[in-house]
């Protein structure tokens, strides 16, 4: 007789655990109750950062007994995240996020120009005007620019897990 007990603990802050547990005799009754385990962590009120964490660490365990042959098929696959539905005035209610304006944007050009560092200038241009994030510029290479077709190949970001302000060279 097959029997699966998937655990997971995660941490939501140092005096508390997580723990949800999936328990199923038969290979193929796991998919419900996998996703009323994600239903049910949801309706507690847990944040969607903390369930798409969840629901990332369960896909791993499926995925490595899927691969060692203990279940036939993947139980997450099919697996959703339920969001939130909010009513027009909620919407309406959230703070916009912060962007500037055309004018805006063309005056604090002007002042980095003006009264900037030396390069200042040409990193708020390549960011403004070509989409750039930040981390996508600092991986650039002298190779990734090419002066003659007047392109820039983005191929690749630095990633700071730290989020360090300073980074370690």
């Amino acid at each position: 007789m097959f029997f699966l007990k998937i655990l997971i603990f995660l941490s939501i802050n140092p005096n508390k655990k997580l723990f949800w547990e999936i328990n199923s005799r038969k290979k193929d009754g796991i998919s419900p109750r996998y996703q009323k385990a994600l239903n049910d962590l949801k309706v507690k009120g847990y944040a969607d950062n903390t369930l798409d964490g969840v629901h990332r660490k369960g896909r791993m365990i499926f995925r490595k007994a899927l691969e060692m042959k203990i279940i036939k098929s993947d139980p997450t696959e099919f697996a959703y995240l339920r969001k939130d539905r909010k009513t027009i005035e909620e919407l309406e209610e959230q703070e916009l996020s912060k962007y500037m304006e055309k004018d805006e944007l063309a005056k604090f050009i002007a002042t980095a120009k003006d009264k900037g560092l030396d390069i200042d200038y040409l990193i708020f241009l390549t960011l403004a005007y070509k989409g750039m994030r930040v981390g996508e510029l600092v991986a650039l290479k002298w190779r990734d620019i090419n002066f003659k077709d007047r392109t820039i190949s983005i191929t690749k970001t630095l990633y700071n897990p730290n989020n360090n302000t300073i980074l370690p060279y």
